[in-house]
């Protein structure tokens, strides 16, 4: 099968997405998404799964927009493993990257490797999960992670980690330009609320007249709102 690529000049060739291509955010998040739709179903892709911990709505929407980074770093399909406390397609119906596994989960991939933080009582050592934060500072994440299939559980923004990454840094530099807040801008490209969502959120917002909204309340409409999340 014939591959394709994607730059600011063209529509479409013969190599994978590169993302050293592009001085812009956008024209690498409008290339990335193309290329997505093109591999999303191809025997040929090599993907990235997003697994988020189990922690507050906001660390997992700053973890998966990250997850999503990695992914167009590595020239990698992005996928997302959501399903506790309630599947995100619940939730959100997604936008130009299509994000959903496939019918029946996608399976377990045996060429597959794990990209995790250190974190809680033992920092994550009985995951193996401590070399992985010097490799998000420091490596070359396709030759540190070759494996067909990444798994990608993390509780933060990996973009504090990557943008000290010298094989990294100069693109985040340039991308940062035109989508400031860590790369926030590739949100909207990931989701959208659904209609019943936007709705409640909406209600409850229009019927609160306290000076300041509640934490949680304030990540709900975020979360309803993309470009809000985005933005701030």
């Amino acid at each position: 099968m014939g591959r394709l690529i994607w730059s600011s000049t063209s529509s479409c060739a013969d190599e994978p997405f590169d993302f050293r291509r592009y001085s812009s955010a956008r024209r690498a998040l409008d290339a990335y998404a193309a290329f997505h739709a093109a591999f999303n179903a191809s025997p040929d892709a090599r993907y990235l799964v997003f697994a988020p911990n189990q922690y507050g709505l906001g660390n997992r929407l700053r973890a998966m927009k990250s997850a999503l980074l990695v992914a167009m770093l590595t020239g990698r399909v992005f996928r997302v493993r959501w399903d506790d406390p309630w599947p995100l397609a619940d939730f959100v119906q997604h936008e130009r990257i299509d994000w959903r596994l496939p019918d029946g989960g996608g399976g377990d991939d045996e060429d597959s490797s794990l990209l995790c933080l250190p974190f809680g009582p033992d920092g994550g050592a009985a995951k193996g999960c401590t070399p992985h934060l010097r490799a998000l500072q420091t490596a070359d994440l396709n030759a540190q992670y070759p494996a067909r299939t990444l798994e990608v559980r993390v509780f933060t923004d990996l973009y504090i980690y990557l943008q000290a990454n010298p094989h990294y840094a100069s693109a985040l530099a340039a991308f940062e330009v035109e989508c400031p807040n860590r790369m926030g801008c590739v949100l909207p490209y990931l989701f959208r609320p659904q209609p019943a969502l936007r709705a409640a959120v909406s209600s409850c917002a229009a019927q609160s007249r306290a000076p300041a909204l509640s934490h949680v309340s304030r990540a709900a409409i975020q979360f309803a709102d993309p470009e809000q999340l985005a933005s701030g």
